[in-house]
């Protein structure tokens, strides 16, 4: 069975169910993407940067997108991707809302993240700061925000993917210890 008819397969589970459950989709779509990062041997390479701009201040985020994020496109083509937030919160610089600007960076190549540059929206050479990297398991974490009465409301969500500083990234990289056959 191909990538796409298994994807296919669990997207028709998922339509035939009368109230899709998120808890049950989610973990299978990940486990999916996950089995498909380790037959390609791809996991933890990056495949594209996102750039991010802050509406306000108009500061730049430049995330690394591990295989599995929204591609490549012949994984997205199969249905064996997960998609990557629209908004990544608040702007270190001012705190004004930080969205994705579209003009993604795909490389040619299977990358090792963090350390290697690319021509940013500048035109200059830059490098990421952030990876979005794939889970084995969906991310726990809590929400606040507030409603329209001025309260603090909180609630429990999961993501299948990781936001990363890329320092975080190279020290592991750094300190990984070599195979040995």
């Amino acid at each position: 069975m191909t990538w796409k008819e298994r994807a296919d397969a669990l997207l028709a589970e998922v339509q035939a169910a009368a109230y899709p459950d998120p808890d049950v989709f989610g973990p299978k779509s990940l486990a999916l993407v996950n089995e498909r990062l380790d037959a390609e041997g791809v996991r933890n390479k990056v495949w594209m940067v996102m750039p991010y701009r802050c509406g306000d201040c108009g500061s730049l985020t430049y995330i690394e997108a591990e295989y599995g994020v929204e591609g490549p496109p012949s994984w997205r083509e199969d249905g064996t991707y997960i998609a990557s937030p629209f908004g990544i919160g608040r702007c270190e610089r001012c705190g004004g809302d930080v969205t994705h600007v579209f003009r993604d960076v795909e490389f040619d190549e299977p990358r090792e993240p963090g350390g290697e540059t690319f021509t940013g929206l500048s035109g200059l050479p830059t490098y990421a700061t952030k990876a979005f990297r794939v889970t084995r398991e969906p991310w726990a974490y809590t929400t606040e925000g507030v409603d329209d009465d001025g309260n603090v409301i909180q609630g429990l969500s999961s993501q299948p993917f990781l936001s990363t500083p890329m320092r975080a990234i190279s020290r592991a990289m750094a300190e990984r210890k070599p195979r040995v056959a």
